[in-house]
């Protein structure tokens, strides 16, 4: 509207105003009907026409209570009202009042299990019901394209009204030229709003018109400042959301924690550290109570699983960012779509044709190649055959020439690839941590390089195929353009033939003694003959 006219009824006063971005409306809520755990619309009491919208009052544990629900979203009409309000996500376990419509009745209602409640396919009925809160999608589709000049077009701000450096300053900004994107907007938070609670932020970014249930959630972060930023889910309010926390202080640096009537309960944690300057990649699969949340780094085109949890406590609500003291941190590729589990985005059916090398990723660990490599062994390989399988070069080849035929030569390299890389990332992640220790006082055995010590080197000289081979260092230098480097020059022989090499440490081709190559006994030996690779 251009004009808004302001009036006084009921003892208030209203104000006139030009104009105004956005515009609502109130009508008066229809009577509340206090129902049990089996009443359905098809009593006498809810016989309206197509269209009409009924108030219920649920009493508790109707999960205990057992009665047929049908549908998945839109339910059969002889459904249990309160079980099927449970399985959209519109109601808990609790009780309380929810809304619904009267529908058309469907010819084919198919059934799905949600929030601790199991819905039935059955056939027609003559109508059908539909619940909502304001609005009643089970998900949204959004892609963030800077459209508007102006950030509250697509996103409203939720300042802590308490927080320091009040208020928050969210934009939209152009890319910055040290900064690779794709992008020629990033929207970028620039004052250190703070809140005083722990585990609290100083401003929410909040997704207009998203009250949802499922949601695949994707956004890539570039942090220059590493103070507290988070990812938020099915928020309903301060007191009532889950996020994911990124830059915690303490030793667990990403948290997904749910707030449940005002108290933060941490649902899960990781140690993995974030470097500043560097892209990273986060993907919330998002399906009623089920939650996985993976990461990628940088470039790397791996998704590696971060956490897997189940928790049904909030069923839904908006998604959004937050900020807890961060000053300078740039968000992009933020895309929302419908999740279904059933067709995942990540994980095939078993027994279906998809062709995909997930699963190898998701199984690249220590452990599973330790059992892996002792599977295909049998027993009757050498201990260095063991040790040759376990390295990770090794180990992708071997699990992709299973998975896939050497003629599908794309997906076949494509999977090697995959795979060094993830291994790469894992080892550096591995490495990062370590080194985050070390400065904490936790752990003192990481190893600094000496002249005249023995090594472990993994050289390119064959290429992806190259194994790990002993080496002698002949010098060690600070690196003048990073404190925390070394310059460190070493020997190897490979094919009768001394090379000379020039590595930058800590690496993850240069390791101490006896490290990778588990089989050395000439570690503590005054001799510097290097022995020959086999």
């Amino acid at each position: 509207m251009t004009f808004y006219q302001g009036t006084s009824q009921y003892s208030l006063q209203s104000t006139s105003i030009d104009k105004s971005d956005y515009s609502f409306s109130i009508e008066e809520a229809p009577p509340v009907i206090k129902v049990d755990c089996k009443t359905t619309a098809s009593h006498t009491q809810f016989s309206g026409t197509i269209g009409m919208k009924f108030l219920v009052k649920c009493p508790p544990k109707c999960s205990k209570v057992p009665h047929n629900v049908f549908g998945n979203e839109l339910y059969s009409g002889d459904s249990s009202i309160c079980r099927a309000a449970m399985h959209a996500g519109t109601l808990n376990d609790r009780g309380g009042e929810v809304q619904f419509i009267i529908e058309p009745g469907k010819k084919l209602y198919f059934g799905s299990k949600a929030f601790g409640i199991e819905s039935k396919e059955r056939d027609s009925y003559v109508k059908s019901i539909r619940f909502f809160n304001g609005n009643n999608n089970l998900y949204l589709k959004f892609k963030e394209e800077f459209n508007n000049q102006f950030i509250t077009k697509n996103w409203e701000i939720l300042d802590n009204l308490e927080a320091s450096d009040y208020p928050s300053k969210w934009e939209y900004v152009p890319t910055p030229k040290n900064i690779k994107s794709s992008s020629k907007y990033l929207i970028h938070h620039a004052k250190k709003t703070r809140a005083e609670s722990i585990m609290g932020y100083g401003s929410i970014l909040s997704l207009r018109g998203a009250d949802v249930v499922n949601s695949l959630y994707k956004l890539s972060f570039y942090f220059v400042n590493l103070s507290p930023v988070g990812i938020i889910f099915r928020y309903k309010d301060d007191n009532n959301f889950y996020h994911l926390r990124i830059n915690n202080p303490g030793p667990f640096k990403i948290l997904l924690i749910k707030r449940y009537e005002g108290k933060s309960i941490t649902l899960a944690s990781s140690n993995i550290s974030i470097t500043p300057r560097l892209w990273y990649t986060i993907t919330l699969y998002i399906y009623f109570d089920k939650f996985q949340i993976n990461m990628q780094i940088g470039d790397l085109r791996n998704n590696q699983i971060l956490f897997e949890v189940i928790d049904n406590d909030i069923q839904r609500g908006a998604l959004g960012l937050a900020t807890d003291g961060n000053d300078d941190f740039y968000v992009n590729g933020i895309y929302v779509d419908n999740y279904e589990m059933d067709k995942a985005h990540i994980k095939s059916k078993a027994g279906s044709d998809v062709r995909s090398f997930d699963n190898i990723l998701r199984e690249n660990t220590p452990n599973h190649r330790s059992k892996y490599c002792k599977s295909i062994s049998a027993g009757n390989s050498s201990k260095e055959a063991l040790l040759n399988c376990k390295e990770f070069h090794q180990y992708c080849k071997l699990r992709c020439d299973e998975t896939f035929h050497k003629r599908e030569n794309i997906l076949h390299f494509s999977c090697i690839r995959a795979c060094i890389k993830d291994s790469i990332l894992k080892e550096k992640l591995m490495n990062s941590q370590m080194n985050e220790e070390v400065s904490m006082g936790l752990n003192s055995d990481v190893w600094t390089p000496k002249e005249k010590e023995k090594c472990d080197f993994k050289p390119d000289d064959l290429g992806p195929s190259s194994f790990w081979t002993p080496c002698y260092i002949t010098d060690v230098k600070n690196n003048p353009n990073d404190p925390e480097q070394k310059n460190v020059n070493i020997k190897y022989i490979i094919g009768g033939k001394i090379k000379i090499k020039s590595v930058v440490y800590p690496n993850t081709v240069l390791k101490k003694c006896a490290n990778m190559l588990k089989s050395r006994s000439d570690c503590n030996s005054n001799t510097i003959e290097i022995p020959t690779i086999k």
